[in-house]
């Protein structure tokens, strides 16, 4: 695509610059990358016409705004930018053909991937919540790739063992900054991600680092409510698995109507949901296999 575009750039003050007028494409480099070429609409022949080289990044958002702009923050120039099209149809084009690059990037270069897929320790925290919510603003199916990236690099595990050193060590902030973190995770309305988090080795540690909300002065004691305060009465005999997923089922439910209630959207309140219902079914299937056995 070779579309006629008007440029702005970002200055110091938080105004627009006019940077003139011409044609934008996506061309490859010498090394194989994909850049955002910009040349001047007096004369595209010469490389002293091009206004802007940068290259295209492979997690930036470049987002559409009122249907003929693009808006990003470019990763090598650290400033905003702004392209405002003559036809709605140019600049919809562009904006496909950066998602469909940025898809095959994604899918092809593991580097690119360790820069935002992080590895997890205390003093990165922050870094790591900043990527994540980069990611979680991705089209659909380059966040399912990421999903699944940070569950094979077994990154909420590495997380939960870092939870349990800054409970350890009473650190309020980095246990907030792992409360955003893994809120941004739940976004990411991954079923691999929800599978690592409702495992049994791992529901409860989840819990603990939903106790530290940053907008409550106090520790919201889910752990303390789960464990404790509520109290599972044995109407019937049930093997111990069993007991186990009922147990869980129900920390599910509690998960998805108080812990992460207010912060979840529909898409992601629908898929927990999906869970709690199969798990479930699952309960239901066993009880009645069990009743099957014992009348046998």
């Amino acid at each position: 695509i070779n579309a006629e575009y008007m440029g702005y750039l970002c200055n110091e003050e938080g105004q627009w610059d006019d940077q003139g007028t011409g044609y934008v494409s996506l061309q490859k480099n010498n090394s194989g990358k994909y850049v955002i070429l910009m040349k001047s609409e007096a004369d595209t022949a010469g490389a002293s016409n091009i206004l802007l080289n940068t290259h295209l990044s492979p997690n930036e958002i470049y987002e559409q705004q009122s249907d003929s702009i693009i808006v990003w923050e470019d990763p090598d120039m650290q400033q905003h930018l702004c392209l405002s099209f003559q036809t709605t149809t140019g600049c919809s084009q562009l904006v496909e053909q950066i998602r469909t690059i940025q898809q095959g990037q994604a899918d092809t270069d593991d580097d690119e991937d360790d820069v935002y897929v992080l590895d997890a320790d205390i003093s990165s925290l922050q870094t790591l919540y900043e990527s994540l919510m980069k990611i979680s603003a991705l089209p659909l199916n380059m966040k399912r790739h990421f999903g699944e990236r940070i569950a094979k690099n077994n990154l909420l595990e590495k997380l939960l063992k870092i939870f349990e050193q800054c409970e350890d060590l009473d650190d309020t902030e980095s246990l907030h900054r792992l409360f955003r973190i893994f809120v941004t995770i739940f976004l990411f309305n991954d079923t691999h991600l929800f599978r690592q988090m409702f495992d049994p080795r791992f529901i409860m540690k989840v819990m603990g680092v939903l106790e530290y909300d940053p907008i409550y002065r106090r520790r919201i004691p889910h752990r303390k409510f789960l464990e404790k305060d509520v109290i599972h009465r044995e109407i019937i005999s049930l093997p111990n698995e069993l007991k186990k997923k009922i147990q869980i089922n129900y920390q599910l439910q509690y998960l998805k109507d108080v812990a992460v209630a207010r912060y979840v959207d529909d898409n992601t309140a629908a898929s927990l949901h999906a869970f709690v219902l199969t798990s479930q079914l699952e309960i239901i299937s066993e009880l009645l296999n069990n009743e099957k056995k014992k009348k046998k």
